[in-house]
């Protein structure tokens, strides 16, 4: 009976040994980066999103559902020409049955019917937003792939005031926009100085109201004394 007990104790240890030699801890980083990934884009977070999945095409760059997600982020970011590169990625690492093909076929057919945008600011270095969404890239030079019809650009830069343009996007060909923020920060500085000197000629005038009435005075302007008695005064 105890010969037995030890050969099956020894043959579970081998089973572990095995197990635990033929684990891949790149892989397992990985996965824990790409579940991450994935997480942050369902909540929204999608530069976020895109750290996570960077780091898990570092670790295992062929995984062919790293660029669907990477393809879904930027379609969400209205990076279209990012995220048709990460279309043509998944598709060349799958099968024509795979499952998920649909999904990224119809992105990509959204996506095809999208014109490119070039937006410039002066100064460069400024956070871009297309329709309110999250920043989707920095200036000076950032060009999207935008589907055609209405949309709202906005940049915005630290020390300026935030600008916004609506524009009208074709269908094919590109659009280029160049945004003046100095212009806005100039009349922020000119609004900014007529606020201080408007407060200081307020603050001078009552200093010198208060000074001329403390410093008048006896003669006929000086009101009498009030004597209050126990039935007089309120």
């Amino acid at each position: 009976m105890r010969a037995l007990v030890a050969v099956i104790t020894g043959c579970i240890a081998i089973l572990l040994v095995c197990d635990t030699a033929g684990a891949d801890p790149t892989e397992d980083e990985a996965v824990r980066h790409l579940n991450l990934g994935v997480a942050a884009y369902k909540q929204g977070r999608y530069q976020e999103a895109l750290r996570e999945l960077a780091e898990t095409d570092r670790l295992a760059p062929d995984r062919a559902n790293t660029h669907r997600w990477f393809a879904m982020v930027y379609e969400k970011l209205g990076d279209c020409k990012s995220a048709l590169s990460h279309v043509e990625g998944y598709m060349a690492r799958v099968s024509d049955s795979d499952k998920r093909l649909p999904e990224i076929v119809e992105l990509r057919d959204r996506c095809l019917g999208a014109a490119t945008l070039f937006i410039r600011s002066a100064p460069p270095g400024a956070n871009v937003r297309l329709d309110g969404g999250p920043v989707a890239g920095v200036t000076p030079y950032r060009a999207l792939g935008v589907r055609g019809g209405a949309h709202v650009v906005a940049i915005d830069k630290p020390g300026f005031t935030p600008v916004a343009r609506s524009i009208t996007m074709p269908g094919t060909g590109q659009l280029v926009l160049d945004i003046d923020l100095s212009a806005s920060a100039a009349r922020a500085r000119g609004r900014s100085r007529w606020w201080l000197w408007a407060a200081g000629g307020a603050a001078v005038a009552t200093i010198a109201t208060v000074t001329f009435a403390l410093s008048r005075g006896g003669g006929d302007n000086e009101l009498p004394p009030i004597t209050c008695g126990a039935e007089t005064c309120p």
